[in-house]
């Protein structure tokens, strides 16, 4: 992820951390970010199966005439999925704010009515935890605020939301 610095930021979920490479190649590991281990549950299963079955995959041709096909939703048995859920996902939106910190969104357990967003100082740590309504998705934040875009499932229509920023940590 591009830093406004120009340096680049490495999210790693395994130890989880942001490492930072600077301008001048030089690299600096982040602290090891700590997060509560949470149980994949039944729900959790079923979310991400179900997720899998709303997916679909466009097939067209050089002179149009493409049309969408639904691929047959991957089978995972129970035992094949992980203990527990990840501190984040690899195709996650991650953002960085103008101050340089980097703002991951966890992996929340199927049914939260919440979603967290570690915000982390590249090749350091965790400087607080922000907190939004689930469903909405991150797109800038200032000193004072972020600002989400929240689609209403019922008519299609997004809403641009701005939110005063809290602290949890």
């Amino acid at each position: 992820m591009a830093l406004p610095d120009g340096g680049v930021a490495r999210i790693l979920p395994a130890p989880f951390r942001v490492d930072k490479l600077d301008t001048r190649g030089m690299v600096k590991i982040g602290d090891e970010l700590d997060f509560q281990r949470v149980p994949v549950s039944r729900a959790d299963r079923q979310a991400w199966r179900d997720g899998q079955e709303r997916q679909s995959t466009s097939v067209g041709s050089i002179n149009g005439g493409g049309q969408a096909v639904r691929l047959p939703a991957p089978s995972i048995r129970d035992e094949d999925f992980p203990a527990t859920l990840p501190p984040f996902l690899a195709n996650a939106r991650v953002i960085s704010d103008p101050e340089g910190r980097v703002w991951i969104p966890r992996v929340m357990p199927a049914g939260s009515r919440v979603q967290d967003w570690d915000v982390v100082v590249p090749g350091a740590g965790r400087v607080e935890v922000a907190e939004a309504g689930i469903g909405s998705v991150l797109m800038a934040v200032t000193s004072s605020a972020i600002f989400l875009v929240r689609v209403d499932e019922a008519t299609g229509l997004q809403y641009v939301e701005k939110h005063r920023r809290s602290r949890k940590r």
